[in-house]
């Protein structure tokens, strides 16, 4: 819902722009820096109503979604690392699962262009289990120290990082009953979500 009600002004909001971006040749220096400053901020508002749309699904849809099903954990893998160039993918254990799939699928996907975008090479993805849990770690040899996962109450802008990834990971991870922790050196992200082993 949330959404789609931001979808109205950011379309009403892009024909401003357009406007200005037609007209940009004719526009006094100041005024082409604070347009470049307009764009760059439409752009980050797009990327975040997009981002959210998946965590902002109604409720009964969200029930439905998060319903567990079974799936061999190596070709889900496979199947979700497959375009990820430069990735080094470990499973220690192959097994057919039951979890929420696509909750799953979103939370990973978010640490993996996290580490892309933001960490250093070579970024690795290790699946291991414990008694009840699937654990997913997510590194790369980035030098990040601050756990970031302690700033992802309050939305932060920057140029490069919405902030939206690791808090809807960290949000989506605790509705399924699990966790989302940070560790330094390297620096890894570790996704620990319930499942059924068969």
């Amino acid at each position: 819902m949330l959404t789609h009600e931001l979808r109205t002004p950011i379309a009403q909001l892009s024909n401003v722009v357009e406007h200005f971006r037609r007209d940009f040749n004719q526009l006094p220096d100041r005024a082409q820096l604070n347009f470049v400053a307009l764009a760059d901020t439409l752009q980050r508002m797009r990327q975040m109503a997009e981002t959210s749309k998946h965590y902002l699904i109604a409720e009964h849809q969200r029930e439905a979604l998060e319903a567990p099903a079974r799936v061999r954990l190596s070709e889900w893998l496979d199947n979700l690392c497959a375009t990820r160039d430069g990735l080094i993918y470990c499973l220690e254990e192959d097994m057919t699962v039951s979890v929420a799939l696509y909750w799953s699928s979103l939370c990973l996907t978010n640490l993996l262009d996290n580490a892309f975008c933001h960490g250093a090479a070579p970024v690795r993805l290790t699946v291991r289990r414990s008694k009840t849990s699937l654990l997913f770690l997510v590194s790369d040899a980035g030098s990040m120290s601050k756990n970031p996962l302690l700033n992802s109450r309050r939305m932060r802008w920057s140029n490069n990082n919405l902030g939206l990834g690791l808090t809807i990971v960290q949000r989506v991870s605790r509705r399924l009953n699990g966790r989302l922790t940070f560790s330094a050196s390297p620096t890894t992200f570790t996704l620990e979500l319930p499942c059924d082993v068969s």
